[in-house]
């Protein structure tokens, strides 16, 4: 047995290199015990507890070894790593950047850096470290991978293809690579290029980030099956570490008392899940429920400041792990979480399956959450038909009518346009799949005078976007001069006056538009949307029912085409909705904040009641 510290620390790294992590523990043990001070063993201690998910005593090995190499970058890279693993976000990013300090410009820690932004929804942060990691090292796989990913995310497409494929070569079968080949062509309606670029990432990798990027793109691809919508779920559900644990059935308070009701969001501010339940939580009764936010990222504006002063208790939950969310939520005493479209970008559903309340609800997700742990998906006959397709591995509990949308400014109805038509849609480009380009270029075939009005915030700022959507629907026989693509930055009101000016808006499928199909309500203008198979693609039909316009929601792609011609041809009738589909709006139960409290609060009670009588607990 060797009793040379440095020669078992090498020992310990071969041994490490093998993944032969018992041994590799051993030898780096007895350096530190042959030789305390020894800097190099005492981190790869902690490497292996990072590495065994043992942040806390990775953490107090690389404070140890601090303490004898304090001016070492690579020490203060390892603690910052792990720290921002345990969600101790201010003292992670100090030692990070207590790296750059020693070490400008290092790599890694601008790397880390950016990763830690991403996750925590600042992508132009993490735009900045990636490429300050790519001018310290131009062939850093991972600042490659990682800068494609971003600008995908802030939909500049530009080049993401370049970077991608680039790391791939410097990293091949890197997930982060893939993940932003994968982005990059969901971003612009390629959704069976995302798929593939996802099935490669899958073939390697089946963490539960990964699923959680295919079950998104099913949602936006004409050819995903709702079986297969439906699997994905459930593989992500069995992939959560925590998946298997259940909640006790301790006997339940009285059914009638006061519930504690808990919101779980990080989309409380202007956002369409903030602005969708917004009007509900001003109007909860305060006699029947306590509020508690719990608010995954604050924005401050104006939606953000009334949620915030709606709710009876809020709570910031950005730097808790998924078990300190757990335990606060139980402190709380909530009797029923309800988790706010838990499977979309920056929320927490993953602490679901910790079972932190008795009943818990998904509501305005885009499907089933997978999880057995998960009691309740909300919806309303439309939406999710008891004779539907769709599978849920939760029960289906309806509301009279699922929708609730906050009144907007009272931008004036432009009068009726002479001209050419003017078809439009504001709806992201990433609905915008090759079932959606074909059903629409028939549309304008039929229509040969007519024009198509594009936009989504900046996003046809993109050179690569515009080229792609123009050659799509030139391969259809539309030419490029009937297509307008606005990308200029624009605030509400402008914005609601240039959706005013569309004579009739086009909604997509499978993948519905919500605030898209709301605002052009708003602004007198007349929907054509399709009923889908799930939910996602039921959301138009839903609304256009409430309004008196299920004649306008189609049961496919060619009685789309025939729907949005003869409306399109119907001058009188278009100038007619024109002058009374807000007062419409303003009449239904989509604009009901009160009634919809009302309704929501009657569910939550059959759920609690339930419950109390020994049911939903899994």
């Amino acid at each position: 047995m060797s009793t040379d510290p440095e020669r078992l620390n090498a020992e310990g790294l071969a041994a490490f290199g093998a993944r032969n992590r018992r041994e590799a523990r051993r030898c780096y043990r007895q350096a530190v015990a042959l030789a305390p001070a020894i800097v190099s063993a005492t981190a790869n201690l902690g490497n292996l507890d990072a590495e065994e998910n043992l942040l806390a005593d990775a953490c107090g090995r690389y404070r140890r070894a601090l303490a004898s190499a304090p001016g070492l970058a690579a020490l203060h890279l390892m603690l910052g790593t792990a720290l921002l693993r345990q969600a101790q976000d201010e003292r992670g990013r100090s030692s990070l950047l207590k790296a750059l300090e020693l070490s400008p410009g290092y790599p890694k820690a601008h790397v880390n850096l950016a990763v830690h932004a991403l996750k925590r929804l600042r992508p132009e942060e993490a735009e900045r470290h990636f490429r300050a990691a790519l001018r310290g090292d131009p062939n850093s796989g991972a600042a490659l991978a990682g800068l494609a990913r971003t600008l995908s995310e802030l939909g500049r497409l530009e080049g993401v293809a370049r970077l991608g494929r680039r790391a791939l070569v410097l990293e091949p079968g890197a997930r982060d690579s893939l993940q932003a080949l994968a982005q990059a062509a969901f971003s612009i309606g390629r959704h069976g290029a995302a798929r593939l670029w996802c099935a490669r990432m899958g073939a390697a990798d089946t963490s539960p980030e990964v699923l959680r990027s295919l079950m998104l793109y099913l949602h936006y691809d004409a050819g995903a099956t709702s079986a297969e919508v439906f699997d994905a779920h459930r593989r992500w559900a069995l992939s959560v570490p925590t998946a298997g644990i259940r909640r006790s059935r301790d006997e339940i308070p009285s059914p009638d008392r006061r519930l504690r009701i808990g919101y779980l969001s990080a989309d409380l501010f202007e956002h369409p899940i903030g602005r969708n339940i917004v009007g509900l939580l001003e109007n909860h009764d305060a006699r029947n429920v306590e509020v508690f936010a719990y608010a995954q990222r604050w924005i401050e504006d104006a939606v953000s400041r009334r949620i915030r002063r709606a709710a009876h208790h809020w709570r910031d939950i950005a730097t808790r792990t998924d078990r300190q969310l757990a335990d606060l939520i139980r402190a709380d005493g909530i009797d029923v979480l309800v988790v706010l479209a838990g499977h979309t970008l920056g929320n927490r559903i993953d602490v679901v399956p910790l079972a932190p309340a008795p009943v818990q609800v998904s509501m305005h997700d885009l499907t089933t959450s997978g999880l057995d742990a998960m009691d309740w998906f909300v919806g309303d006959e439309i939406v999710t038909p008891a004779a539907g397709e769709e599978r849920f591995s939760e029960r289906v509990a309806r509301l009279p009518c699922f929708c609730l949308h906050m009144p907007i400014e009272e931008v004036p109805v432009p009068d009726a346009r002479g001209g050419p038509l003017r078809l439009g849609s504001c709806s992201n480009p990433a609905k915008l799949g090759d079932a959606v380009i074909a059903t629409w270029a028939r549309v304008l075939s039929r229509l040969p005078d007519a024009r198509l009005a594009l936009k989504y915030r900046q996003a046809y700022a993109d050179r690569t976007l515009v080229g792609d959507i123009t050659n799509r629907f030139a391969s259809h026989g539309v030419a490029a001069d009937r297509l307008d693509f606005d990308d200029r930055r624009t605030g509400r009101s402008q914005h609601l006056a240039y959706v005013g000016n569309f004579d009739v808006a086009l909604d997509t499928f499978p993948f519905n538009g919500s605030t898209t199909t709301y605002e052009a309500l708003w602004m007198g203008v007349p929907v054509v949307g399709i009923e889908g198979r799930r939910f996602v693609g039921r959301v138009g039909a839903s609304m256009l029912h409430h309004v008196g316009l299920s004649d306008l929601v189609a049961a496919d792609e060619e009685a789309y085409v025939e729907t949005a011609v003869r409306l399109a041809m119907a001058a009188e009738r278009r100038r007619q909705l024109r002058g009374e589909l807000r007062a419409r709006l303003k009449r239904s139960p989509l604009l009901d904040a009160v009634g919809y409290a009302r309704d929501v609060e009657a569910l939550y009670r059959m759920m609690w009641r339930d419950r109390s009588a020994g049911g939903s607990a899994r």
